[in-house]
């Protein structure tokens, strides 16, 4: 710093300083609002339009029961009624899914048939009696169909063989 901006600075900083403790004093004298404040906030109070006077907050009132809210005065809205009230309600019945599998080829060697399917993305071979993914079990394997049995329901789903033009 220049030898003439080091006194500015000095000054600066004790102006500063005795304003604040000037102000400070003032703030204690004054615990208690002057009737001259009151009187301006009732007319600014006043003066307002009615849609800025709901933020005036307002000292609590209490109902006849002593309670704080008046729950009578508030807007239902149409709630939906609950579930137990309509009734006890009947669980969907499950349903057997569509076959994931698609033939891909099939092995007849003697008397044993295996069918290659094509499941997942992945190609597996199956003979009768064979479960797959612990959801179906293969049933039997003919010329015209395999038969399925879906192991959660204990259904039988048939997967065709005949070829369709």
């Amino acid at each position: 710093m220049t030898a003439l901006k080091r006194p500015l600075v000095v000054i600066a900083l004790i102006v500063t300083f005795a304003m604040t403790v000037f102000i400070g004093s003032l703030n204690q004298n004054q615990t208690e609002p002057s009737l001259a404040s009151i009187s301006i906030a009732k007319e600014q109070r006043t003066a307002k339009p009615q849609e800025e006077q709901l933020l005036v907050l307002q000292p609590r009132r209490y109902d006849s029961n002593g309670k704080v809210f008046d729950v009578s005065r508030i807007p239902v809205k149409n709630i939906p009624a609950p579930a137990e009230a309509l009734g006890p309600t009947v669980p969907a019945t499950p349903t057997v899914p569509p076959l994931p599998f698609r033939l891909a080829g099939r092995l007849i060697e003697e008397d044993t048939t295996t069918a290659l399917l094509a499941y997942q993305g992945k190609e597996v071979a199956v003979k009768a009696g064979d479960v797959i993914d612990q959801a179906y079990r293969v049933e039997k394997i003919s010329e015209a169909s395999i038969q399925f049995t879906y192991l959660p329901l204990n259904e039988t789903q048939n997967l065709s063989l005949e070829e369709t033009h």
